[in-house]
């Protein structure tokens, strides 16, 4: 009994570490570090200019991180996958490329909340006093909305930059309209620890129809993007 397990979770682990190299690619460690450069400058820049953290700080600043680092496997994960040559693999076998891309995209978010919850960590204990599960919960939803949309984005450009552009571009728009929108169950960067003046049971609702709402689009996003690799002939050299 034992040894088909461990031979399952070795196979379990060989496939999570052979997607890993191609979701994330060769050059992901400098992007991670670039995002963690961002995240002590900030933090850096509040402290020493006698800006105090909160948990609103806090949420905003972890959104912000986890935009950037889920950013670079959705958004040019694809590109990787023509540039390692196994988009052939995944036009071998018929439906292939569908699980094998929903796997990804589980892994790249999975990853990405690890990173989030270290963070978070850091945050709790050099900062201030905030519930970390909670925190990670919530930032996870507005992730994995814009992940989700990047990922969509290109499979449609076929581009890894192109799909970058546009999505710098929505994103800029989604935020400007977040002024807008403001206190808003459709405002995609609504920040749940920013309590307003409203009843709490009313705030409450706001923020599962909020979630509700990112998690629906998010797998929209998905969905579309999991269609559109039928047209992926485009990435054959």
């Amino acid at each position: 009994m034992r040894r088909p397990i461990q031979k399952w979770l070795i196979n379990a682990m060989q496939i999570v570490r052979h997607n890993l190299k191609i979701i994330f690619g060769d050059k992901f460690p400098f992007f991670l570090l670039g995002a963690f450069a961002i995240f002590i400058f900030i933090v850096a820049v509040n402290i020493f200019g006698n800006e105090r953290f909160t948990e609103e700080s806090v949420f905003s600043l972890l959104l912000f991180e986890g935009i950037i680092v889920v950013f670079f496997p959705t958004v040019y994960a694809i590109q990787n996958d023509s540039d390692k040559r196994t988009i052939e693999i995944l036009f071998g076998i018929p439906d292939y490329r569908f699980k094998v891309w929903l796997v990804r995209v589980v892994i790249a978010f999975l990853v990405c909340g690890m990173i989030l919850a270290v963070l978070a960590l850091l945050c709790y204990y050099a900062l201030v006093d905030f519930p970390i599960g909670k925190m990670i919960y919530y930032v996870m939803f507005p992730v994995f909305m814009l992940g989700s949309l990047g990922f969509l984005l290109a499979t449609l450009t076929k581009n890894g930059n192109s799909a970058a552009v546009v999505a710098i571009i929505i994103g800029l728009g989604l935020w400007i309209l977040s002024d807008l929108l403001s206190q808003s169950q459709w405002n995609v960067f609504l920040n749940p620890f920013d309590t307003p003046g409203m009843d709490v049971q009313m705030w409450e609702a706001m923020i599962r129809k909020n979630h509700a709402f990112q998690l629906i689009t998010g797998l929209v996003f998905l969905l579309g993007g999991m269609l559109s690799l039928q047209n992926r002939e485009a990435f054959m050299p």
